[in-house]
C-alpha cells in the first residue's frame, strides 16, 4: 500500500499531526472548498462512525464525544458542502456510549446506537431525528440484566425500520441456548414508523457458537428478510474459523443459511446493496480476514439479489497486508458503496506497524472484483486513524468520515474527508 503521495496530502497530514492540543474546529482546505480534510470536536475526544450526504449537499455527521464530567456520549453534527459547522448535539447517558448507524428518512434521519448502563452493559436506542436536529420519538431495546444487546446498523424499509446487532442472552432464540460454546447471537429487530416493536419476530437467531448480524435488508419476496453478519456456527474439523454469514428469515426463523469466507477468521465489517444493473444487483459484503499467524488482509463476497454465489464477482480475498498481531476488534470496522460506474469504495483500517497506531485506508475495486486502483490509500500518522464510512457524491467525488488523533496528547478528533473520484486533493 502506499501514502497518499500528491503534496497537498501530505502537508495536511502534516499540519493535522501538529496541531497539538487545540480544540477548535479547526479547517484544512486546499486552494478549492471542493476538497478538503475537516476536523470537528471541542475539548476532550470526539470519533466519527457515519454520516448522510443531504439533499441540499450538506453533511449530518454521527459519532461519539468524550468528557470528564460526561463520559463518552453520542455526538450529532449538521455541516455544510464547505465541511462548516451548521449545528452539533451531543446526548446520552452518564456512562460510555456507542455510535452506530444514521440513516436518511423522508422528514429527517434515524439513528441507532448503542447506550451502557450503570451496571456496564449495552442497550439499544433508536431515534428519529429532524432535519433541524430535533429528536422526535425513540425507542429503547434492552435484554435481562447482565447482557448486552448492541446494535450494528438500521436500515430503513417500507414501512419501518430493520435493526441488526448482536446479544449475548442467546434465550432470545427460537431454540434457546444451544449448550456452553453458544455466548452470542444475532439480533433482528424490527419497528414501524413510530418505532413500535413488531412482536410477532424472533428477536435473535443463532446457531450454538458465536452469531452476529452486520447489516438487514428486505428481501424481494413479501414478509421475507435477508440477514448478513459473521458466524462460527459453521465450523467443523477442518474449519473452526469466524466466516461470513448470510440467511433469508421471516416470523418462523431461519431458512436458506449460507456461509462464506476462507479458512481465516473472516469479520463482516459491512454489507451493502449493490443497485447498478451493469454490476449485477445484489449484495456486496466486506471486512478483515486474519490467518492463522495473524496476519490480516480483506476479504469481499458479492451475491446476487436471491443470494446465490455471483458469477461475475466471486469471493475474492485482497492482499493488502493490513496488519499482524493486531487485534480483530481494532481492525474489525469496514465500508463500502456502491459507485454510479457500478464499481465498489471500500474502506478500513490497516495497522501496518501497531507502535504507530492504525490508518484509514480506501481502494476502488471494479465490477468484477478486481482492483481498479493499483494499490489502496492510506489517510492517517502517528496514533490510531479509523474509518466510519464512504460515500460517492453525485459528482463522482468521494466523502469520507471517520476518526484522527491529533496534537503531541493524540486527542482525537471527528474527521470529514472529501476526495475528488480517484481519491486525491484535486
Amino acid at each position: 500500500m502506499q501514502k497518499r503521495n500528491n503534496l497537498f496530502a501530505a502537508f495536511a497530514f502534516l499540519m493535522v499531526l501538529g496541531l497539538g492540543a487545540c480544540d477548535s474546529n479547526t479547517s484544512i482546505n486546499p486552494p478549492a472548498d471542493d476538497y478538503f480534510l475537516k476536523y470537528f470536536g471541542h475539548d476532550g475526544n470526539q470519533t466519527g462512525r457515519d454520516l448522510v450526504v443531504n439533499a441540499d449537499g450538506t453533511y449530518t455527521l454521527l459519532g461519539t464525544t468524550t468528557s470528564l464530567d460526561s463520559g463518552t456520549q453520542i455526538y450529532l453534527v449538521r455541516a455544510d458542502n464547505r465541511g462548516n459547522v451548521i449545528w452539533e448535539k451531543s446526548f446520552g447517558g452518564l456512562h460510555d456510549d456507542e455510535a452506530v448507524d444514521i440513516e436518511p428518512t423522508s422528514n429527517g434521519y434515524v439513528t441507532v446506537n448503542n447506550l451502557k448502563d450503570a451496571s456496564g452493559h449495552y442497550y439499544i436506542r433508536i431515534s428519529l431525528w429532524s432535519q433541524s436536529g430535533i429528536e422526535t420519538n425513540f425507542a429503547e431495546y434492552k435484554v435481562k440484566a447482565n447482557y448486552d444487546a448492541r446494535a450494528s446498523a438500521v436500515t430503513p424499509t417500507s414501512n419501518g425500520f430493520l435493526v441488526a446487532g448482536s446479544t449475548t442472552d442467546v434465550s432470545l432464540k427460537p431454540d434457546g441456548p444451544l449448550g456452553t460454546t453458544d455466548i452470542m447471537d444475532a439480533l433482528s429487530l424490527k419497528y414501524d414508523q413510530t418505532l413500535v416493536k413488531d412482536l410477532s419476530y424472533y428477536d435473535a437467531l443463532g446457531y450454538s457458537d458465536s452469531d452476529a448480524s452486520t447489516r438487514i435488508f428486505e428481501s424481494p419476496i413479501p414478509g421475507k428478510f435477508y440477514c448478513f453478519g459473521y458466524t462460527d456456527g459453521f465450523s467443523n474439523a477442518s474449519n473452526s474459523s469466524l466466516e461470513f454469514w448470510s440467511a433469508e428469515f421471516d416470523n418462523n426463523g431461519f431458512q436458506n443459511s449460507e456461509h462464506y469466507g476462507t479458512l481465516n477468521d473472516e469479520y463482516l465489517g459491512a454489507a451493502v446493496f449493490a443497485s447498478k444493473v451493469e454490476a449485477e444487483v445484489g449484495y456486496i459484503m466486506v471486512g478483515p480476514s486474519e490467518n492463522a499467524v495473524g496476519d490480516i488482509d480483506f476479504y469481499i463476497e458479492k451475491l446476487t439479489q436471491d443470494l446465490s454465489p455471483s458469477g461475475l464477482f466471486p469471493g475474492r480475498l485482497m492482499s493488502l497486508s493490513l496488519g499482524k498481531y493486531s487485534s480483530m476488534t481494532q481492525l474489525g470496522h469496514a465500508a463500502a458503496a456502491q459507485t454510479s460506474a457500478g464499481e465498489y469504495l471500500v474502506s478500513g483500517n490497516s495497522v501496518s506497524n501497531p507502535l504507530n497506531g492504525s490508518d484509514i485506508f480506501l481502494w476502488k475495486v471494479g465490477i468484477n472484483g478486481i482492483p481498479t486502483w493499483k494499490s489502496p490509500i492510506l489517510f492517517g500518522g502517528a496514533g490510531d486513524d479509523t474509518c466510519g464510512n464512504v460515500v460517492e457524491l453525485p459528482d463522482g467525488r468521494i466523502v469520507l468520515v471517520g476518526t484522527m488523533s491529533v496534537g503531541k496528547d493524540n486527542q482525537t478528533k471527528m474527521v470529514l474527508i472529501k476526495l475528488n473520484s480517484n481519491g486525491l486533493f484535486k
